[in-house]
């Protein structure tokens, strides 16, 4: 899938403008989430001014971040950040 639908993009647009945005196991390969959803909507989120917080479980954070993800952290600057985390288990668990 190279393309999302426009009309999904454009509904979502705004909960990217005004929430900040938390990404849990996803390793940001997929051109059609990375570019379509996230890169060309830079400018409609004010560089993502809510922040994009890319959560990385401790025992990957030494391999490097996909080539989109790169982009985007490069892109929005300050916006992006990493979190580590144990796992998703851990970090949804609550107490």
């Amino acid at each position: 899938m190279e393309q999302l639908d426009a009309p999904i993009v454009q509904r979502l647009v705004p909960l990217l403008r005004d929430h900040p945005l938390i990404v849990v196991g996803y390793r940001g390969n997929e051109p059609s989430i990375m570019r379509e959803f996230l890169l060309k909507q830079i400018n409609a989120t004010n560089r993502f001014a809510q922040g994009v917080y890319w959560c990385v479980r401790e025992s990957d954070m030494q391999q490097s971040l996909s080539p989109l993800v790169k982009e985007l952290a490069a892109a929005i600057g300050t916006n992006f950040q990493i979190v580590p985390i144990v796992g998703f288990d851990e970090l949804l668990q609550y107490g």
